[in-house]
This record gives structure tokens, sequence and C-alpha cells, in this order.
């Protein structure tokens, strides 16, 4: 299990949208929380601060992700 990309840049004001497949996910971060999703559905933040935002799914501890946002 894995996010793809981990690692993504965006300009603030920028909107990620995650698709959750293959099981049972989360995208949880400082700022955001995807709550549980299942396989097909989405989740979608939008990003109005610069930084670094790490995240991970917290069903799955190893499945992590960065996103700078400039």
């Amino acid at each position: 299990y894995s996010f793809s990309p981990s690692n993504v840049s965006i300009t603030t004001g920028g909107t990620i949208t995650w698709l959750f497949q293959n099981g049972t996910h989360s995208a949880t971060g400082s700022a955001f929380n995807s709550g549980t999703r299942m396989m097909g559905q989405t989740y979608s933040y939008t990003f109005n601060t610069a930084g670094t935002f790490n995240f991970v799914c917290s069903i799955h501890s190893g499945m992590t992700g960065s996103i700078t946002v400039k």
C-alpha cells in the first residue's frame, strides 16, 4: 500500500484530490482528515497556506506522503 505520487508540490490555493483504491484508507495530516474512505471514493482539500504538510493513512501507518505548498 502506498500513495502515488507520495510527494507533490502545488501553489497556494491549489486543491489535492485523493482517489482511494484497493481497500479502506484515509489521508490524515495536521491540517486535514479525510476520515475513512472505501475503494473508489475521493477526498479533496484546498491548501490556502504555504508550507509542507505530511500525511499518513491512519489505518496503514506505512502509507505516508507530503504536500509542499508554495
